[in-house]
């Protein structure tokens, strides 16, 4: 039975993602899931769109709002913690701005 599109629309359709050849991880899964379930019918998601010379994980586009581009990285949020500002994984500190970080973790 097709499935009725009743919010965001999502290129390549689910069939086609689930057959890339790679697979989605866990994290990037979770997050078009989340953002294929509550995002509105003007907001366009793109899973792993070739974009001059590159494969992000994610992008998402509205017309009226703009475009975020989403490369999801290490995934279990209880390997992070912030210290004086600094964001530190287990192994060494990320070079990756704190906001930014904070801003992918509410798609958790």
């Amino acid at each position: 039975m097709p499935q009725i599109q009743t919010g965001a629309k999502i290129f390549p359709n689910w069939e086609m993602i689930e057959k890339f050849h790679n697979k989605l991880w866990d994290g990037e899964h979770k997050i078009v899931s989340y953002l294929d379930s509550h995002l509105s019918d003007d907001w366009e998601i793109y899973v792993q769109p070739f974009l001059n010379g590159s494969r992000p994980d994610v992008v998402i586009l509205n017309p009226k709002i703009g475009i975020m581009i989403i490369e999801v990285k290490e995934w279990e949020l209880e390997k992070y913690f912030f210290e004086n500002e600094k964001l530190y994984r287990a192994f060494g500190t990320l070079n990756t701005p704190s906001i930014d970080f904070r801003k992918f973790f509410i798609f958790r």
